[in-house]
């Protein structure tokens, strides 16, 4: 009877511990999906880029989605973008 009480506890024990486990796991899975989620506008590969092109602009405000439109929709174009679209034009220009 006590090889009964030893391996139930046993059992009892390594279920806790998946359990546990599980519990991480799945709050770290969680994270990570948030982390990437093409919505989350605060997703790793979102935030990189507006960080990268804020820091080459000198702009904290510089996202690559207004980069984007302001491209587009050359009269709209804040003065900053303007100057931003010479100065790269200047610098292509053979």
């Amino acid at each position: 009877m006590d090889e009964i009480k030893k391996y139930g506890t046993l059992i009892a024990l390594g279920a806790g511990v998946v359990l546990v486990i599980g519990y991480f796991a799945k709050k770290a899975a969680v994270a990570t999906a948030n982390a990437i989620n093409p919505v989350n506008h605060d997703n790793v590969f979102s935030t990189s880029v507006n960080s990268i092109g804020g820091a080459l602009t000198n702009d904290n405000n510089w996202t690559l989605g207004g980069q984007i439109y302001d491209w587009i929709h050359p009269n709209n174009a804040t003065a900053a973008a303007m100057d931003l679209a010479a100065s790269q034009s200047k610098a292509t220009t053979p």
